[in-house]
């Protein structure tokens, strides 16, 4: 324990209410949209019970996800990781949607963030102020 003093070390961050969460959130996949349990291009639907019936079936669920919108699409064209959301199926609003669903089974969901990347994309870059409150995804789980 003399090496935190040292170090200066504050666990503050860990003991933040809203992110008390992710000490019992075990079971955690990283996910890619094109998965076909999670979403289904013939009825161009999210198909969130279907993929989260599969994880329960085969591993006993999950507690959270983390979903990748944007690999392996990053850098083929001249998008941003910010377009990829607004290009899922339907857009910010379906992707709250999805994210709802998730919640309604109790699963929290989870997006990369890079903030390294240089790609321009359609819209200007985003500030380096990041904040999730102001990301449009964001949703506390009920």
């Amino acid at each position: 324990m003399e090496y935190r003093k040292r170090l200066g070390y504050d666990d503050a961050e860990y003991k933040r209410p809203e992110l008390l969460w992710t000490g019992s959130s075990f079971m955690q996949p990283q996910m890619m949209v094109e998965d076909r349990y999670f979403y289904d291009p013939a009825v161009g639907k999210y198909t969130v019970d279907r993929y989260l019936d599969d994880l329960e079936q085969r591993y006993g669920g999950i507690d959270s996800v983390l979903i990748w919108p944007v690999y392996p699409n990053i850098g083929i064209d001249n998008r941003n990781q910010f377009d990829c959301f607004r290009d899922m199926p339907g857009g910010i609003a379906g992707v709250r949607q999805m994210v709802a669903d998730f919640h309604k089974r109790g699963v929290r969901v989870l997006f990369p963030i890079m903030l390294w990347t240089r790609a321009r994309g359609r819209r200007a870059r985003m500030s380096t102020k990041f904040s999730p409150r102001t990301w449009p995804l964001s949703a506390p789980m009920a």
